[in-house]
């Protein structure tokens, strides 16, 4: 019985987490009506050349995402992983939420054009295969992010 309650708060502590997250990165995300500065998401994807690609997409307001699992993590222009100057993919479709500092991202594909991930620039992170991209931590903050694990399954969302 008491692993269940465990398990139970565990759940609720985690859904509570994410929600928090997502919520602290896009606090700009208030009016109806565009007076505020809206997060956008893009989106980086192989394309059939097998080099990661950029485009933007709609947020999916009013739509229910399976997550498979969170992470929080932090990177630091003085302290670089040489993982992230090498072309690399995600290692899942991953939701790239910033909650601090900056970070810019280099696309093998699209003449290696540049995205800048920060608090109004959510990236759908989903060039699991191919030659993938480049991270790189700019300016004086740490880059600190949540990265959302989606289920992978095409049925992950639904419209509520």
């Amino acid at each position: 019985m008491r692993t269940v309650g465990v398990i139970a708060l565990g759940c609720l502590v985690s859904g509570l987490t994410v929600a928090l997250a997502v919520v602290a990165a896009g606090d700009q995300l208030s009016a109806q009506n565009g007076s505020a500065n809206e997060p956008t998401i893009t989106r980086m994807f192989t394309g059939p050349d097998g080099l990661s690609h950029l485009e933007p997409m709609d947020m999916p307001v009013s739509q229910l995402i399976k997550v498979a699992a969170f992470q929080f993590n932090r990177s630091s222009a003085s302290r670089l992983n040489a993982r992230t100057l090498e072309f690399h993919n995600a290692p899942h479709r991953r939701y790239v939420v910033t909650l601090s500092g900056a970070a810019e991202i280099v696309v093998s594909g699209d003449n290696n054009k540049k995205f800048i991930a920060d608090r109004d620039h959510i990236l759908l992170a989903a060039d699991t295969t191919g030659k993938g991209h480049t991270t790189r931590p700019i300016g004086p903050e740490d880059w600190v992010t949540v990265f959302i694990e989606v289920d992978p399954s095409p049925q992950s969302s639904t419209s509520r």
